[in-house]
């Protein structure tokens, strides 16, 4: 989905607003929103802050990212967590 675009403010592209595949910034502020935060959807977020100093179970991280993700109709395709991070590649569900 093309959205305008941002990276720790507005991107501005011919003095515009830029315009693009928002998947990757949807997907990452998903990742850090606690479920609430977006009132309009209240169940989306998966808040990883509060994921980074527990324990983590590869498994359960993989299927708790995946029903973040689709609450915004995002489906996870490629996932590895290892010591290098967190890899992921997402697709929108039409």
């Amino acid at each position: 989905m093309d959205d305008i675009l941002f990276d720790n403010g507005f991107i501005f592209k011919n003095g515009d607003f830029a315009i693009g595949d928002s998947r990757k910034q949807e997907t990452e502020a998903i990742m850090r929103a606690s479920k609430g935060t977006f009132a309009w959807s209240p169940l989306i977020g998966f808040a990883i802050n509060k994921r980074l100093n527990a324990p983590i179970i590869p498994s359960e991280f993989k299927q708790d990212l995946k029903k973040a993700l689709k609450a915004d109709n995002i489906k996870l395709t490629d996932f590895a967590i290892n010591s290098d991070g967190l890899f992921i590649n997402t697709e929108r569900i039409k």
